[in-house]
């Protein structure tokens, strides 16, 4: 098992700044960091983007892929130049969240997205119509069933149909978000409900003031 980390976006809601970089206000630990703690033993490849180098210049000795079409692509366009036939997990760059959830996300069997019931998604998320246990559609824009949770930036895939389609479809469209190439209609791709495990996404400046003050 591989762990790939998305991050080669632009960050502007975070006025530009790296969100691999954002830090933990008690333990002074940022994004990155919690990252390499949970998937510590596992072979980790971070992609970048737009300011590469203020990444790569304080984790020089991290594996890097170069996405040089950040600013025209999804986050396909990045997931394409990383996925190979190796089981792994893909994570965006803008999440805080423990440990234990990778680990048992990793101990479950077959393909996972990462689902949560948000009520105040944006009309861009990426929204999961459900079939029993299994994603039946992964979609963006108006939510067609209160019901739906959100695909919150996690993936765990391990088949090796799956990750070769995967591949493909993200080479051929780089302008979707990584779920919406996900192969759902010809696989079995399951979620695993976030429950009440700790997670929080920084997206905007209002976000981590909200995270420093639930941190105090």
């Amino acid at each position: 098992m591989r762990a790939i980390i998305l991050a080669a976006g632009e960050s502007m809601l975070l006025d530009g700044f790296p969100k691999l970089l954002v830090k933990d206000p008690s333990t002074n630990k940022t994004i990155l960091d919690h990252y390499l703690e949970a998937f510590e033993n596992m072979e980790v490849t971070v992609v970048v983007g737009y300011k590469a180098m203020e990444v790569i210049n304080q984790y020089p000795k991290l594996n890097y892929l170069y996405n040089p079409h950040w600013a025209t692509t999804n986050n396909s366009g990045s997931l394409c130049l990383a996925l190979n036939n190796e089981p792994c997990v893909v994570v965006s760059d803008d999440i805080f969240f423990k440990k234990d959830l990778i680990k048992d996300i990793i101990e479950c069997s077959g393909d996972i997205v990462l689902t949560s019931v948000n009520e105040s998604r944006s009309i861009t998320s990426l929204n999961c119509k459900l079939d029993g246990s299994k994603i039946s559609e992964l979609y963006t824009g108006p939510i067609k069933n209160v019901a739906d949770p959100e695909a919150i930036g996690v993936y765990k895939i391990s088949t090796t149909d799956v990750l070769k389609k995967w591949g493909k479809n993200c080479m051929r469209y780089p302008n979707l978000l990584i779920g919406e190439n996900l192969p759902n209609n010809e696989a079995e791709i399951l979620y695993y409900d976030l429950g009440e495990n700790y997670f929080f996404e920084i997206n905007t400046i209002n976000d981590y003031l909200r995270f420093i003050d639930e941190d105090k």
